[in-house]
């Protein structure tokens, strides 16, 4: 597919015309200069690997939001199973403030995926930040998994943090920093008279 643009501003007229392999192609002609001056540029595309992490966002994000859906339903039986009226408001608050604790996570989640998507370098900052939390917290219940010998939790919890620490290793390498970063590999210029 492609596409051409003109813009203007007080210095230059432009001709931009872009094609779907993400290769544009700039013609810029100063008000001062008769010469055209034809710039070749290479933008950078979406790495395969901040597609699967916000894919894999947008799953997080979905699956806390039933959980969320669970935690309300299940505060709500609670309520009003109780015996005591006093046990079940207790029960079904409990359940609607971690229902509410899931949303807000949720939230998170969609907010970094989307942004990831866009390449927007607050979303790979943001997604940093909360994975680093995420290992400590789970590098805490590694550390509870060991002391009580819960094996099964100890593998579960080693396979978390070597995913997170996977993420943060990968969000912060040169090329994907830079895909964020929104600059232009490639450029060439070349003058017309």
């Amino acid at each position: 597919m492609r596409r051409v643009y003109i813009e203007s501003d007080l210095q230059a007229i432009f001709l931009s015309v872009d094609y779907s392999a993400g290769l544009t192609y700039r013609f810029a002609q100063s008000r001062d200069s008769p010469s055209i001056e034809a710039v070749k540029e290479k933008h950078m595309e979406r790495p395969t690997g901040v597609t699967v992490i916000s894919i894999l966002g947008f799953i997080g994000a979905g699956c806390l939001v039933f959980a969320a859906l669970g935690m309300f339903l299940a505060g709500a039986m609670l309520s009003s199973m109780a015996e005591r009226p006093g046990i079940g408001m207790i029960a079904g608050l409990g359940g609607a403030f971690v229902a509410i604790i899931f949303l807000g996570i949720a939230a998170v989640y969609l907010v970094s995926a989307i942004g990831l998507w866009k390449l927007q370098n607050w979303a790979r900052i943001l997604t940093v930040v909360v994975l680093i939390i995420g290992l400590c917290f789970n590098g805490l219940g590694l550390v509870r998994s060991l002391a009580h010998l819960f094996l099964i939790r100890i593998f579960i919890q080693a396979i978390f943090i070597a995913f997170d620490l996977w993420i943060v290793v990968y969000l912060s390498k040169a090329h994907v920093r830079q895909a964020f970063s929104g600059s232009t590999s490639g450029s060439t210029a070349v003058t017309a008279s």
